[in-house]
């Protein structure tokens, strides 16, 4: 399910959904997460948080009457807006929003008539919603200007939103999904899974079947690699970009399946365990660990702000 966190108005905010009670969210006072808050009942479980630079909170979700829901938060209190009647039969699946070409654009993953789409829309002037490619699954990513995903076809390649519609598909590589790319200045990083391999640079790191969902991390000069694998997390780092990594390490947490998330203006990332409401345990660096009980282990490669007013928002 959905996690996201940021940093709205100096205060860590958790976004998350929680089964029977919709779209959740709580702070972060000190050191511990206050009780959660029902914002949005009607949230189904897939939906995207993006924060812009005035710290206004945008929100887009599907709802059980089969809408496309705008969430949107200036100060003080929500607004909600109906974006689109979804078509019948449509189930959305991940949902993200990202600036770029001076809009702020949706995409999103959908399931209808036995294919996996891929659905893009700027927001604002009443745009609609519309299909741009075919998915193989349902991952894609944003970095920067770009949509990287994995086409119908099975290849690997990216779109660019910055001239508004994306009409063009670079291809990067065939068989590969899942990817994750990481822009650290002038230099882009990617990794991916390809048959039973996670490859980081077109160049396999780590084979084992079971692998999936990479991503990379970096705090300072140390790259971090993480996947997820069953009920762990597993990581390689380097000290030179990639050059050369680190023995593969895992993190054992409590509750199963463990899932993590990027995190706004905060840690780098969180590991969130798969307990209701979710338990997170964040990290300021690759080797910190909090709570005691989420400690590194060391594996073999294996082949193959102040309490604000919230109102729960209804359809």
């Amino acid at each position: 399910m959905t996690n996201y966190i940021i940093l709205h108005n100096g205060t860590e905010e958790h976004y998350f959904f929680k089964p029977y009670e919709g779209l959740c969210f709580r702070q972060k006072k000190k050191v511990a997460w206050q009780e959660y808050q029902v914002l949005y009942r009607d949230c189904l479980d897939h939906f995207g948080v993006y924060m812009d630079e005035s710290e206004t909170i945008h929100i887009l979700c599907a709802n059980t009457a089969g809408e496309l829901v705008y969430l949107l938060y200036r100060g003080e209190e929500w607004h909600k807006y109906v974006l689109a009647k979804l078509p019948e039969g449509l189930k959305t699946g991940r949902i993200k929003l990202s600036p770029a070409g001076g809009r702020l654009n949706l995409l999103y993953s959908a399931s209808y008539n036995n294919e996996e789409l891929l659905v893009h829309c700027i927001l604002g002037n009443n745009a609609q919603p519309a299909t741009i490619d075919k998915l193989s699954g349902d991952a894609f990513f944003l970095s920067g200007e770009r949509v990287y995903y994995t086409n119908g076809a099975g290849v690997l390649g990216y779109q660019d939103l910055s001239d508004g519609k994306p009409e063009q598909f670079h291809a990067i590589c065939e068989g590969a999904v899942s990817p994750y790319i990481l822009q650290a200045g002038e230099m882009r990083f990617m990794t991916y899974k390809k048959g039973d391999a996670i490859y980081f640079q077109n160049e396999p790191v780590y084979e084992y079947r079971y692998a999936e969902d990479p991503i990379l991390v970096l705090n300072e000069n140390r790259l971090m690699l993480l996947w997820k694998d069953g009920g762990f997390i597993r990581y390689l780092t380097s000290l030179n970009f990639g050059k050369t990594w680190s023995t593969p390490m895992q993190f054992v947490i409590p509750g199963n399946p463990p899932n993590y998330i990027m995190c706004k203006k905060t840690m780098p990332f969180a590991i969130i365990t798969g307990t209701t409401p979710p338990q997170s345990c964040t990290f300021s660096a690759p080797i910190i660990f909090s709570p005691r009980s989420s400690t590194p282990r060391p594996i073999r490669n294996r082949s193959k702000a102040p309490r604000r007013k919230t109102q729960s928002l209804q359809n």
